[in-house]
């Protein structure tokens, strides 16, 4: 494709107007209107700064590569790199003597020489902003040494690998080292324990966001074989994450493609039990594709409709860099705006997390 073609599909895909795209550039709309038909082209900054607010990089918008051929090595451009999916298998808290704890969080690219080397670490955080922030991905390099000024994740070794897992509680166990700890609270496990304590056992459960799953067997589980389990995504790459997940967890759940602002559609209103939300992105998929408020509040009415009097609404806010805070703030002042004798609802925040740390809200219906 050329640079004309992907600069308009990367602003179609950013729900984008010509006049807001000049806004954000300081030029003219029929600046932005030449390049997109190829009648002129916008000099280097620009395309960087075009490529900056388009969530994408300046050698795609020039066609230099394309993300989407994984594997694919840009000998021309890159030399031996290749620009490949590398995986993110956990988290790591930022500063120093800080444990990095594993966890499938699925996949992202990058463009290096020997893929199977590299892995990536979601930095929670932000002792070590502005250089390095919170929800951030730590690219990692599998190697024995570091230069001076490099940031490492290490290992020590021999003896003094068993003294460093001491201090953080961990001892040598049938050959692996292993901690007894209580792990911590997440806004994910704070929800679904709320519903189980609460709704042990339901006869109509929604899951709003299948994203990879994770709720939706929760719900299946909590349900169990007399329940009926309804998993929305407008994303087919959600649907089948979430089918092969149940598939292989043995569970079953019926699972619609389609805006979860049409649940009633498929449910009658004041029937349903739980209706779970989880907003944001779907992880390990494109971070430019993510929930709005122009969605998701018409989704949460469409929730309460749903409910049954003493059902629960459950919604996991999010914000960041990435996404911004306009779809959590619209969203935490329609919850608080709910009328109280209908609804009672409670913002259940970490007071002691970042403030881009996710955010569950409960919303009981009267």
């Amino acid at each position: 494709m050329s640079f004309p073609e992907l600069l308009r599909q990367c602003r179609k895909q950013k729900h984008m107007s010509q006049a807001e795209l000049a806004s954000l550039l300081g030029v003219t709309q029929q600046a932005v209107g030449k390049w997109e038909s190829g009648k002129s082209s916008p000099d280097p900054a620009t395309v960087a700064k075009l490529a900056e607010i388009l969530d994408t990089t300046a050698d795609y918008l020039l066609g230099l590569f394309d993300p989407a051929s994984e594997g694919q090595t840009e000998e021309r451009f890159f030399g031996s790199y290749v620009y490949s999916l590398i995986p993110v298998i956990g988290t790591v808290k930022a500063g120093y003597g800080a444990l990095a704890y594993e966890e499938d969080y699925g996949k992202e690219y990058a463009r290096v020489k020997d893929p199977s080397s590299y892995f990536y670490l979601v930095v929670r955080g932000d002792s070590m902003e502005p250089r390095i922030h919170d929800g951030d991905l730590a690219l990692v390099h599998r190697q024995d040494t570091l230069d001076n000024g490099d940031l490492g994740v290490l290992i020590y070794g021999d003896e003094g690998e068993g003294l460093f897992w001491q201090k953080f509680g961990f001892a040598p166990e049938d050959g692996r080292l292993v901690r007894r700890r209580t792990p911590d609270l997440t806004a994910v496990r704070f929800v679904q324990d709320y519903l189980a304590a609460h709704l042990p056992h339901p006869k109509l459960c929604i899951d709003a966001t299948c994203g990879n799953g994770g709720d939706t067997a929760f719900l299946c589980r909590l349900a169990g074989p007399e329940g009926r389990v309804l998993g929305f995504d407008i994303q087919p790459e959600a649907i089948a994450s979430t089918r092969a997940r149940l598939k292989k967890q043995g569970l079953t759940a019926e699972l619609i493609c389609d805006s979860h602002a049409n649940l009633l559609q498929y449910v009658r209103p004041g029937t349903a039990d739980i209706v779970m939300f989880n907003f944001g992105w779907l992880p390990g998929a494109d971070h430019s594709v993510f929930s709005t408020a122009d969605s998701s509040i018409p989704a949460l009415e469409a929730a309460l409709a749903a409910l049954r009097v003493g059902g629960v609404l459950s919604a996991i806010l999010y914000s960041g860099r990435v996404i911004g805070t306009d779809e959590k703030q619209s969203i935490l002042g329609w919850l608080r705006a709910l009328p109280l004798e209908k609804y009672t609802v409670l913002v259940c925040d970490f007071a002691n997390w970042a403030d881009t740390a996710p955010l569950p809200c409960l919303v009981l219906k009267k």
